[in-house]
């Protein structure tokens, strides 16, 4: 139940790691400014089970993660419907 075989997980070469990175596409990773509705100016509240990442002074904020990162939203191939318990 590692990156490498998660439905959610990419691996990429072009990070400044140059190997062994990967980037996850699950909504369960947010960025901080995406919390934050602008036309009611209100933030919003993000659920228990997500990890939310930021920047400063306008740099661009990412995470990447190891072939061998383990998570709780952990899901293969075959299993997107389905919740998974880890």
């Amino acid at each position: 139940m590692t990156c490498k075989n998660c439905i959610y997980w990419t691996e990429d070469d072009s990070n400044e790691y140059k190997y062994n990175r990967g980037n996850c596409n699950n909504k369960k990773f947010i960025y901080a400014e995406d919390l934050y509705d602008i036309s009611t100016q209100v933030r919003k509240t993000p659920d228990e089970d997500t990890l939310v990442y930021g920047d400063y002074e306008g740099y661009p904020a990412y995470f990447t993660t190891g072939p061998e990162f383990s998570c709780i939203h952990f899901k293969k191939e075959g299993d997107e419907n389905e919740v998974q318990i880890v």
